[in-house]
């Protein structure tokens, strides 16, 4: 599976509370990544971040877009 994540990005993971926004921190390498949550570092599995942002749905990702637009004054 091809790693297209940059560092900065933001990234979405599916928690047991919802989706919480995350940016990716440092890529260690094809397989794992260091986000921070915002309450601290982790490191996941890069193929799990790539499912869960395919398993949003097509309103969510419309949604996330516009608030992002929003926040980011673009």
């Amino acid at each position: 599976m091809k790693n297209n994540f940059e560092i900065g990005e933001v990234v979405y993971q599916k928690t047991k509370y919802g989706m919480v926004k995350s940016r990716i921190v440092r890529i260690i390498n094809e397989h794992y990544a260091i986000i921070d949550k915002g309450y601290g570092e982790q490191k996941v599995r890069v193929e799990q971040l790539i499912r869960e942002q395919n398993d949003m749905s097509a309103k969510e990702q419309e949604i996330l877009s516009k608030l992002q637009r929003e926040f980011t004054g673009m």
